[in-house]
C-alpha cells in the first residue's frame, strides 16, 4: 500500500489496504499505523479525529497533522506543532520551511521569512537533494522568497517536464515568469491552473491581467475583470495603467471610467481623459492611413461612440467639451 501511495496515488494505496481490512477489520482499531496511514491515503480524511492522539509516538503523525493544518490554512495550529522541532530529515525541513513561509505570508514577520528561506536553501544545496526534484523545488522556493525570479526560473525550468501538470507548479512558475518579464510563457503556465481557489486569488488575477495586456490582448484582461461581478480597485488600476502604458487606450479608458464613477479622486479622471484623448488620436491616425490595423472602420466608429458616451457620463465640463468634439468629428468623418 505504501509503495502504491508513493508510485501512484492514495486511492490505489487505500484499495490495497482495504483488501486486508475486509477480512480482518479488527486490525484497523488495533493498529495505530494502519489508522495513521489510512488518513494519509485518504488525503486527510478524519485527520483531526485520529492524528492528534498519535503525535507523541508516531513521528510521521505530527508532520501529517501539520500538512493537514497547512492545507486548511490553519497556519497558527501548524506552527505550534513544529515550534520546537529540530529537523533530522529533508521532509521535516521542507515542512518546517513551508510553515515559516506561510506564517510570513500571514503576519509579515521578517524572522519567519528568513527562516523559511534558509531552510529551503539548505535542502536545495545539500549533496543528497540538489539533483532531485524536491531539492530543486526547494532552491526555487528560496529564490522566490527573496524575489530573485530569474534564478528561480532556472530551477523551475529544469523540472517542468516532471511537474507541468501540477497546479502548484504552474502557479509558481507562471508567477515567477511574469515577475521576471517573460509574459508570453507566463500566460501559458498561468492558464493551466484550474483550481478555482487559486484562480480567485488576487495575485493570480493581477498577474494574468498584466500578461494579457503585455501580450497584446487587453480585451481578455477586461473580461477577467468583468467576471468578478464587483468593482475591484486594484485590478482596475492595473488594467488602466498598464493598458495606457501599452497604448491600449480604449480599455484603459474603460478602467479609469469605472474608477472615476466609484471614487472622485482626480487622478482617475486624469487617467480617463488621457486615455480617451489617446484613443481619439489613434482613430484619426487610422482614418489618415497612418495606423495599420485589422479592425474595421465600423468598429472604430462604435468604439469612438463608446468613448464619447463615457465622457458624457463623466459629469465634468472638460469631459463635455471633449465628447462634443469627438461626436462632431465622428459625424463628419
Amino acid at each position: 500500500a505504501c509503495i502504491k501511495f508513493r508510485m501512484q496515488d492514495g486511492n490505489e494505496a487505500e484499495s490495497e489496504l482495504n483488501k486486508l481490512l475486509k477480512s480482518q477489520h479488527h486490525l484497523f482499531e488495533a493498529s495505530d499505523f494502519l489508522r495513521h496511514n489510512l488518513v494519509v491515503f485518504s488525503n486527510g480524511d478524519k485527520a483531526l479525529e485520529i492524528l492528534p492522539s498519535l503525535v507523541d509516538h508516531i513521528p510521521e503523525a505530527r508532520l501529517n497533522l501539520v500538512l493537514y493544518y497547512l492545507r486548511n490554512s490553519a497556519v497558527d495550529e501548524a506552527y505550534e506543532l513544529v515550534r520546537d522541532l529540530q529537523p533530522k530529515s529533508s521532509p521535516e525541513s521542507v515542512i518546517l520551511a513551508t510553515v515559516h513561509a506561510m506564517k510570513w505570508q500571514q503576519s509579515k514577520d521578517r524572522k519567519s521569512l528568513k527562516l523559511a528561506q534558509n531552510y529551503f536553501q539548505k535542502i536545495g544545496a545539500s549533496a543528497t537533494e540538489c539533483d532531485t526534484i524536491p531539492g530543486r523545488q526547494c532552491m526555487a522556493s528560496s529564490f522566490l522568497l527573496t524575489q530573485q525570479f530569474d534564478d528561480a526560473n532556472v530551477y523551475l525550468s529544469s523540472i517542468k517536464t516532471y511537474l507541468d501538470e501540477e497546479e502548484e507548479f504552474n502557479w509558481n512558475y507562471g508567477m515567477s515568469l511574469a515577475a521576471s518579464g517573460d509574459y508570453k510563457t507566463a500566460e501559458k503556465y498561468l492558464l493551466r491552473v484550474q483550481s478555482q481557489s487559486y484562480k480567485s486569488e488576487h495575485t493570480y488575477l493581477k498577474l494574468l491581467s498584466k500578461c494579457f495586456i503585455e501580450n497584446g490582448n487587453p480585451q481578455r484582461a477586461w473580461e477577467l475583470y468583468q467576471k468578478l461581478g464587483s468593482v475591484d480597485f486594484s485590478l482596475l488600476q492595473i488594467i488602466g495603467n498598464e493598458c495606457y502604458r501599452m497604448g491600449h487606450f480604449l480599455h484603459s479608458a474603460r478602467a479609469f471610467h469605472v474608477l472615476s464613477e466609484n471614487d472622485n479622486n482626480p487622478i482617475y479622471w486624469e487617467g480617463e481623459r488621457g486615455a480617451c484623448a489617446g484613443f481619439f488620436q489613434k482613430v484619426i491616425a487610422h482614418k489618415q492611413g497612418l495606423l495599420e490595423t485589422n479592425q474595421s472602420s465600423g468598429q472604430w466608429g462604435r468604439d469612438l461612440e463608446e468613448v464619447a458616451r463615457m465622457l458624457r457620463d463623466a459629469n465634468n465640463p472638460q469631459a463635455d467639451h471633449m465628447a462634443k468634439m469627438i461626436t462632431t468629428w465622428r459625424q463628419t468623418n
